[in-house]
């Protein structure tokens, strides 16, 4: 089912994104999966000096 809506090629073009989000300051950067399809990130900006 995946293949025939593409979803196995959304999984494939997701970039590293825990290392794109602290290379952009982000700091307690945790990732996660919810199957069959979807992978998120959540970050803490740092605080302002």
């Amino acid at each position: 089912m995946g293949r025939l809506h593409g979803y196995d090629r959304m999984a494939q073009a997701v970039p590293d994104l825990e290392r794109l989000i602290a290379d952009a300051g982000f700091e307690h950067v945790r990732d996660g999966e919810a199957p069959p399809w979807l992978r998120y990130v959540l970050a803490e900006a740092l605080a302002a000096s």
